[in-house]
Protein backbone atom coordinates (compact mmCIF):
# COMPACT_ATOMS: atom_id res chain seq x y z
CA UNK A 1 0.00 0.00 0.00
CA UNK A 2 1.39 3.59 -0.71
CA UNK A 3 2.31 5.94 2.15
CA UNK A 4 0.93 9.11 2.58
CA UNK A 5 4.62 10.02 3.21
CA UNK A 6 7.96 11.36 2.07
CA UNK A 7 8.84 7.61 0.04
CA UNK A 8 11.40 5.81 2.60
CA UNK A 9 15.03 5.93 1.82
CA UNK A 10 16.62 2.76 0.78
CA UNK A 11 18.99 1.80 3.64
CA UNK A 12 20.65 -1.05 2.54
CA UNK A 13 21.89 0.83 -0.67
CA UNK A 14 23.52 2.89 2.10
CA UNK A 15 24.77 0.76 4.43
CA UNK A 16 28.13 1.20 4.18
CA UNK A 17 27.86 4.89 5.76
CA UNK A 18 26.38 3.27 9.16
CA UNK A 19 23.92 6.57 9.26
CA UNK A 20 26.89 9.11 9.11
CA UNK A 21 28.72 11.35 6.58
CA UNK A 22 32.97 11.91 7.52
CA UNK A 23 33.93 13.17 3.95
CA UNK A 24 33.26 16.80 5.05
CA UNK A 25 30.26 17.42 2.46
CA UNK A 26 27.81 17.03 5.24
CA UNK A 27 29.46 20.25 6.44
CA UNK A 28 28.71 22.29 3.56
CA UNK A 29 25.98 24.75 3.90
CA UNK A 30 22.13 24.18 3.34
CA UNK A 31 22.33 26.37 -0.38
CA UNK A 32 25.41 23.97 -1.29
CA UNK A 33 23.40 20.64 -0.51
CA UNK A 34 20.32 21.47 -2.21
CA UNK A 35 22.13 22.38 -4.91
CA UNK A 36 23.68 19.24 -5.18
CA UNK A 37 19.89 17.31 -4.73
CA UNK A 38 18.40 19.44 -7.53
CA UNK A 39 20.16 17.42 -9.39
CA UNK A 40 19.00 13.99 -8.49
CA UNK A 41 16.16 12.39 -9.15
CA UNK A 42 12.88 12.10 -6.61
CA UNK A 43 13.95 8.72 -5.23
CA UNK A 44 17.37 9.52 -5.41
CA UNK A 45 16.82 12.16 -3.35
CA UNK A 46 14.91 10.45 -0.71
CA UNK A 47 17.80 8.13 0.15
CA UNK A 48 19.67 11.19 1.10
CA UNK A 49 17.92 11.22 4.14
CA UNK A 50 19.63 8.18 5.05
CA UNK A 51 23.23 9.55 5.11
CA UNK A 52 22.71 11.71 8.10
CA UNK A 53 20.33 13.67 10.41
CA UNK A 54 21.54 16.89 8.53
CA UNK A 55 20.30 15.12 5.15
CA UNK A 56 17.35 13.47 6.72
CA UNK A 57 15.67 16.82 7.49
CA UNK A 58 16.79 18.95 4.27
CA UNK A 59 15.25 16.32 2.29
CA UNK A 60 11.53 17.93 2.74
CA UNK A 61 13.04 20.98 0.98
CA UNK A 62 13.99 19.14 -2.06
CA UNK A 63 13.73 21.65 -5.26
CA UNK A 64 14.22 19.33 -7.80
CA UNK A 65 11.92 17.49 -10.26
CA UNK A 66 8.79 15.77 -8.96
CA UNK A 67 7.91 12.83 -10.91
CA UNK A 68 5.03 10.71 -9.94
CA UNK A 69 4.18 7.68 -11.81
CA UNK A 70 3.19 4.88 -10.31
CA UNK A 71 5.24 2.20 -12.46
CA UNK A 72 3.49 -1.10 -11.30
CA UNK A 73 -0.05 0.28 -12.29
CA UNK A 74 1.42 2.37 -15.55
CA UNK A 75 2.69 -1.06 -16.51
CA UNK A 76 -0.24 -3.04 -16.20
CA UNK A 77 -3.16 -0.72 -16.60
CA UNK A 78 -3.47 -2.15 -20.32
CA UNK A 79 -4.16 -5.46 -19.26
CA UNK A 80 -5.60 -5.02 -16.25
CA UNK A 81 -9.39 -6.43 -15.98
CA UNK A 82 -10.31 -5.61 -12.13
CA UNK A 83 -11.19 -2.34 -12.28
CA UNK A 84 -12.00 -2.62 -8.33
CA UNK A 85 -8.59 -3.23 -7.99
CA UNK A 86 -7.00 -0.45 -10.46
CA UNK A 87 -9.54 1.98 -8.66
CA UNK A 88 -8.01 1.18 -5.07
CA UNK A 89 -4.34 1.15 -6.39
CA UNK A 90 -5.38 4.88 -7.76
CA UNK A 91 -6.80 5.70 -4.16
CA UNK A 92 -3.69 4.79 -2.88
CA UNK A 93 -1.15 6.66 -5.48
CA UNK A 94 -3.43 9.70 -4.27
CA UNK A 95 -2.71 9.49 -1.02
CA UNK A 96 1.00 9.55 -1.75
CA UNK A 97 1.03 12.09 -3.63
CA UNK A 98 -1.02 14.44 -1.73
CA UNK A 99 0.95 13.56 1.33
CA UNK A 100 4.40 14.40 -0.01
CA UNK A 101 2.89 17.90 -1.10
CA UNK A 102 1.37 18.89 1.83
CA UNK A 103 4.98 18.02 4.02
CA UNK A 104 6.95 19.95 1.20
CA UNK A 105 8.76 22.70 2.92
CA UNK A 106 10.95 24.54 0.51
CA UNK A 107 10.68 27.59 -1.66
CA UNK A 108 10.63 26.05 -4.66
CA UNK A 109 10.68 22.90 -7.34
CA UNK A 110 11.71 22.47 -10.40
CA UNK A 111 9.35 20.31 -12.28
CA UNK A 112 6.21 18.45 -11.23
CA UNK A 113 4.95 15.65 -13.23
CA UNK A 114 1.97 13.21 -12.57
CA UNK A 115 1.16 10.17 -15.11
CA UNK A 116 -1.67 7.95 -14.13
CA UNK A 117 -4.77 7.84 -15.01
CA UNK A 118 -6.63 10.49 -12.67
CA UNK A 119 -10.12 11.82 -13.46
CA UNK A 120 -12.73 14.91 -11.50
CA UNK A 121 -13.07 12.31 -9.00
CA UNK A 122 -9.89 13.83 -7.36
CA UNK A 123 -10.77 17.39 -8.23
CA UNK A 124 -9.78 18.82 -5.19
CA UNK A 125 -6.58 17.04 -4.61
CA UNK A 126 -5.41 17.58 -7.77
CA UNK A 127 -6.54 21.70 -7.77
CA UNK A 128 -4.20 21.31 -4.38
CA UNK A 129 -1.15 19.42 -6.43
CA UNK A 130 -1.50 22.68 -9.34
CA UNK A 131 -1.55 25.25 -7.15
CA UNK A 132 1.68 23.50 -5.60
CA UNK A 133 3.19 23.43 -8.63
CA UNK A 134 2.69 27.51 -9.48
CA UNK A 135 3.50 28.38 -6.28
CA UNK A 136 6.46 27.06 -6.00
CA UNK A 137 7.86 27.90 -9.23
CA UNK A 138 8.01 24.91 -11.39
CA UNK A 139 9.11 25.52 -14.66
CA UNK A 140 6.96 22.61 -15.97
CA UNK A 141 4.03 21.62 -15.07
CA UNK A 142 2.90 18.16 -16.53
CA UNK A 143 -0.65 16.40 -15.83
CA UNK A 144 -1.00 13.13 -17.87
CA UNK A 145 -4.01 11.87 -17.17
CA UNK A 146 -4.42 9.43 -19.82
CA UNK A 147 -7.69 7.36 -19.21
CA UNK A 148 -8.08 3.66 -18.68
CA UNK A 149 -11.75 3.02 -17.70
CA UNK A 150 -13.34 6.23 -17.64
CA UNK A 151 -14.81 8.87 -20.33
CA UNK A 152 -13.83 12.40 -21.30
CA UNK A 153 -16.51 13.67 -19.63
CA UNK A 154 -14.96 13.36 -16.08
CA UNK A 155 -12.35 14.76 -17.00
CA UNK A 156 -10.09 16.94 -14.52
CA UNK A 157 -10.36 20.79 -14.92
CA UNK A 158 -7.82 23.02 -14.32
CA UNK A 159 -9.22 25.51 -11.75
CA UNK A 160 -10.01 28.95 -12.28
CA UNK A 161 -7.45 29.95 -9.06
CA UNK A 162 -4.94 29.11 -11.78
CA UNK A 163 -5.29 32.42 -13.10
CA UNK A 164 -4.56 34.38 -9.51
CA UNK A 165 -2.03 32.21 -8.80
CA UNK A 166 -0.52 33.18 -12.25
CA UNK A 167 -0.56 37.19 -11.17
CA UNK A 168 2.10 38.62 -9.60
CA UNK A 169 2.06 38.99 -5.57
CA UNK A 170 1.23 42.41 -4.31
CA UNK A 171 4.29 43.10 -2.89
CA UNK A 172 6.15 41.89 -6.16
CA UNK A 173 5.38 43.76 -9.07
CA UNK A 174 7.44 42.75 -11.60
CA UNK A 175 7.08 39.03 -10.61
CA UNK A 176 6.94 36.56 -13.48
CA UNK A 177 5.70 32.82 -13.41
CA UNK A 178 9.05 30.70 -14.48
CA UNK A 179 6.59 28.28 -16.17
CA UNK A 180 8.21 27.13 -19.50
CA UNK A 181 6.71 24.05 -20.25
CA UNK A 182 2.86 23.04 -20.14
CA UNK A 183 1.68 19.64 -21.03
CA UNK A 184 -1.93 18.62 -20.45
CA UNK A 185 -3.13 15.30 -21.78
CA UNK A 186 -6.86 14.53 -21.29
CA UNK A 187 -7.35 17.34 -18.27
CA UNK A 188 -9.80 19.99 -19.45
CA UNK A 189 -9.11 23.53 -19.60
CA UNK A 190 -11.42 26.34 -20.51
CA UNK A 191 -10.03 28.92 -22.59
CA UNK A 192 -9.91 31.74 -20.51
CA UNK A 193 -7.80 29.69 -18.35
CA UNK A 194 -5.62 29.27 -21.44
CA UNK A 195 -5.56 33.01 -21.58
CA UNK A 196 -4.05 33.44 -18.84
CA UNK A 197 -1.09 30.84 -19.19
CA UNK A 198 -0.47 32.49 -22.30
CA UNK A 199 -0.73 36.19 -21.40
CA UNK A 200 0.70 35.23 -18.13
CA UNK A 201 3.59 33.00 -18.32
CA UNK A 202 6.39 34.89 -20.34
CA UNK A 203 8.89 31.84 -20.62
CA UNK A 204 6.43 29.37 -21.90
CA UNK A 205 8.60 27.66 -24.86
CA UNK A 206 6.30 24.61 -24.59
CA UNK A 207 2.45 23.66 -25.10
CA UNK A 208 0.70 20.45 -25.23
CA UNK A 209 -2.86 20.15 -24.64
CA UNK A 210 -4.97 16.79 -25.84
CA UNK A 211 -8.65 16.40 -25.47
CA UNK A 212 -10.06 19.29 -23.23
CA UNK A 213 -13.99 19.73 -24.52
CA UNK A 214 -14.65 23.33 -23.23
CA UNK A 215 -11.30 25.23 -25.22
CA UNK A 216 -12.91 27.30 -28.32
CA UNK A 217 -10.07 29.45 -29.09
CA UNK A 218 -6.10 29.87 -28.53
CA UNK A 219 -5.39 33.17 -29.01
CA UNK A 220 -2.67 35.59 -28.12
CA UNK A 221 -2.77 37.82 -30.65
CA UNK A 222 -1.98 41.11 -28.71
CA UNK A 223 1.68 40.47 -27.90
CA UNK A 224 4.42 37.73 -29.29
CA UNK A 225 5.12 34.46 -27.51
CA UNK A 226 8.39 32.86 -26.48
CA UNK A 227 6.82 29.62 -27.99
CA UNK A 228 9.08 27.07 -29.41
CA UNK A 229 6.52 24.50 -30.01
CA UNK A 230 2.89 23.71 -29.43
CA UNK A 231 1.07 21.13 -29.85
CA UNK A 232 -2.94 20.75 -29.98
CA UNK A 233 -4.68 17.31 -30.12
CA UNK A 234 -8.43 15.71 -29.81
CA UNK A 235 -10.28 19.56 -28.89
CA UNK A 236 -13.73 18.79 -30.31
CA UNK A 237 -15.16 22.35 -29.97
CA UNK A 238 -12.10 24.39 -31.08
CA UNK A 239 -12.59 26.68 -33.78
CA UNK A 240 -9.56 29.13 -33.87
CA UNK A 241 -5.46 29.35 -33.01
CA UNK A 242 -4.55 32.79 -33.59
CA UNK A 243 -1.17 33.89 -32.03
CA UNK A 244 2.27 36.22 -32.85
CA UNK A 245 4.80 33.47 -32.00
CA UNK A 246 8.84 34.40 -33.71
CA UNK A 247 9.86 31.81 -31.69
CA UNK A 248 7.77 28.77 -33.37
CA UNK A 249 9.51 25.87 -34.59
CA UNK A 250 7.34 23.01 -34.02
CA UNK A 251 3.36 23.25 -34.92
CA UNK A 252 1.24 19.82 -34.89
CA UNK A 253 -2.34 19.47 -34.42
CA UNK A 254 -4.89 16.88 -35.27
CA UNK A 255 -8.57 17.49 -35.11
CA UNK A 256 -11.51 19.30 -36.80
CA UNK A 257 -10.74 21.77 -39.56
CA UNK A 258 -10.27 25.49 -37.21
CA UNK A 259 -9.46 29.27 -38.38
CA UNK A 260 -5.15 28.91 -38.43
CA UNK A 261 -3.33 32.02 -38.11
CA UNK A 262 0.65 31.56 -36.81
CA UNK A 263 2.03 35.14 -37.55
CA UNK A 264 5.66 36.00 -37.42
CA UNK A 265 6.18 32.71 -37.15
CA UNK A 266 9.78 32.35 -39.71
CA UNK A 267 11.45 29.89 -37.48
CA UNK A 268 8.81 27.63 -37.92
CA UNK A 269 10.07 24.22 -39.54
CA UNK A 270 8.13 21.27 -38.76
CA UNK A 271 4.67 21.33 -38.81
CA UNK A 272 1.84 18.71 -38.96
CA UNK A 273 -1.90 19.18 -39.98
CA UNK A 274 -4.30 16.48 -40.11
CA UNK A 275 -6.84 13.93 -38.56
CA UNK A 276 -10.28 14.70 -37.24
CA UNK A 277 -12.29 14.17 -34.49
CA UNK A 278 -15.27 16.24 -35.56
CA UNK A 279 -17.18 16.98 -38.56
CA UNK A 280 -15.48 20.30 -40.29
CA UNK A 281 -16.53 23.33 -38.84
CA UNK A 282 -19.14 25.38 -41.77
Amino acid sequence: MASNTWPEPDLKSCKSCGGTWNDGLDQLPDEVLLSIMSCLTMKEAARTSALSRRWRELWPCFPGTFNFEDPKTVLERSSLSDQAFFGQDTVNFVTWVTGVVDQHLGPSVEEFKVSLDLSNTYQSLIDKWVVFALTKGAKSLVLDFNPTYRIASTMYALPLKCCDLLKPPYNLPIWKPALKTLFLKHVSVATDILDCFLQSCPFLENLYIDGPACLTSITASGSPLALKSLDVYGCPDLERIEIIAPKLVTFRYRGRCIQLDIQNASLLSEVTVGGAVQDPIA
